[in-house]
């Protein structure tokens, strides 16, 4: 509702003299002298009215109109869609953890709550997705036919080849410029292997990151080849030496021909 304030910043004297002014105009107007003419009377009616005006400006007078509207807090809500999510482990699938987190009742009720939700899936990039989140394992369908929400969230494909955590951040902060961003909640494996750093990118977001962890966090057994350096150039017959860079986990001392 809005609310309007008068503040007079001239001097106490010229606050006590305009309302004197007053008095005496009202009065040389109405008093019963009928010597003076109408026209006389109106014609110092106005130099009163232009003495007022004058008056009134020197009090310095300052209208103030205060409007005072409520906007719900926005918080953006970040999805991993990156392959790793379709990973297993002691836990079951990532997805699936997702999935049924987001299904919640109670999680369910709370994300509808915080305010302006947007929702995001990201991988390689950020983009913005449609995420309907209702409460209860079913929806019927138009058929009759009964279906999970979870299998509903066609939104997250988790298709992604690399997770850019810090470059969410960054693509975040960049459409959310000029706004009131309250708020960041991470749903990921925390499985970043491309982009900037993470940490830094978050606290350049200048809101909270909640972030709920998804998987084992422990590092999987795997054997990758990291990278391959090689002349260009070969000669047939000639051996070329080959210089290969292989990351391993969980597989301490095991050998394997390469």
């Amino acid at each position: 509702m809005p609310d309007l304030h008068l503040t007079l910043g001239g001097s106490t004297v010229l606050l006590l003299l305009f309302p004197l002014l007053v008095a005496l105009a009202v009065y040389a107007y109405r008093r019963p002298d009928r010597s003076v003419p109408r026209v006389v009377r109106a014609m110092l009616l106005l130099r009163g009215a232009a003495l007022l005006v004058a008056v009134a400006l020197l009090v310095e007078p300052l209208f103030a109109l205060t409007v005072r509207r409520f906007r719900p807090p926005t918080v953006a809500l970040l999805l991993d869609d990156s392959a790793s999510m379709t990973l297993g482990d002691a836990g079951g699938e990532r997805r699936k953890v997702v999935l049924e987190l987001l299904k919640d009742s109670r999680v369910h009720d709370a994300l509808n709550r915080v305010g302006d939700l947007r929702a995001f899936a990201f991988a390689e990039s950020l983009r913005a997705v449609d995420l309907k989140l209702q409460a209860g394992g079913e929806r019927r369908e138009a058929g009759g036919g009964l279906t999970p929400v979870a299998s509903r969230l066609s939104p997250l494909q988790w298709d992604g080849n690399s997770t850019d955590i810090g470059g969410a951040f960054a693509s975040l902060q960049e459409r959310f410029k000029g706004q009131d961003l309250s708020a960041v909640i991470l749903i990921s494996d925390g499985a970043a292997n491309v982009g900037v750093d993470a940490e830094k990118a978050a606290s350049a977001l200048g809101a909270p990151v909640y972030a709920v962890g998804v998987g084992d966090p422990k590092e999987p057994k795997d054997v990758a080849v990291v990278s391959a350096l090689c002349d260009p150039v070969g000669t047939v017959g000639t051996e070329t030496p080959v210089r290969v860079t292989v990351r391993s986990s969980g597989y301490a001392g095991l050998r394997l021909p390469v």
